[in-house]
C-alpha cells in the first residue's frame, strides 16, 4: 500500500513539474504582454490522503484559459486600414492550456496504469529502506 502511494506520489510529482515546465515556456514564448502574473502566478501541488493515493493541483490564472479558446473571426466593416488591424489582429488562440493540460493527463493516466512493475516496486522499497537505515 506505501508503495503504491509512493508510485502515484512520484508520477504525479514528476509530470506536475513537467506540466509547468512545459505550459511556462509555451506562455513565454507565444505570450509577450506586460504582467508576468499568467506565467509567475501557476501554483501545483501534489497531495497525499488517505482515501486517496494522489492528487495533482495545477492552477491558472482565469485569463489564461480564456486566450486558448478561438474568438469568432467577424467581418469588419470599417472604411480605417488600422482599425481593421486592430480589430482583426486577434483572430488566433494562443495553444497554452487544453494542449498541455489534456496531454499530461493521457501521459499520468498511463503511467500510473501500466507503470508500476515489480522493478518499479522493489527500486521504491530500496528508498523507503535507505530513509529508515539513515
Amino acid at each position: 500500500m506505501l508503495v503504491k502511494k509512493e508510485f502515484v506520489r512520484q508520477i504525479l510529482h514528476e509530470e506536475g513539474t513537467e506540466l509547468h515546465d512545459n505550459q511556462g515556456k509555451a506562455i513565454a514564448k507565444l505570450l509577450h504582454f506586460h504582467s508576468n502574473r499568467l506565467f509567475d502566478d501557476r501554483p501545483y501541488d501534489v497531495e497525499s490522503g488517505n482515501a486517496m493515493d494522489g492528487k495533482l493541483s495545477a492552477s491558472i490564472a482565469g485569463y489564461g484559459r480564456a486566450l486558448d479558446i478561438k474568438p469568432k473571426n467577424r467581418k469588419i466593416q470599417e472604411q480605417d486600414k488600422y482599425t481593421n488591424w486592430r480589430k482583426r489582429r486577434r483572430t488566433k488562440a494562443f495553444p497554452i492550456y487544453n494542449r498541455f493540460v489534456f496531454g499530461h493527463y493521457y501521459t499520468i493516466a498511463w503511467r500510473l496504469m501500466y507503470g508500476l512493475t515489480e522493478e518499479v516496486a522493489e527500486n521504491i522499497k530500496k528508498q523507503f529502506e535507505k530513509e529508515a537505515n539513515g
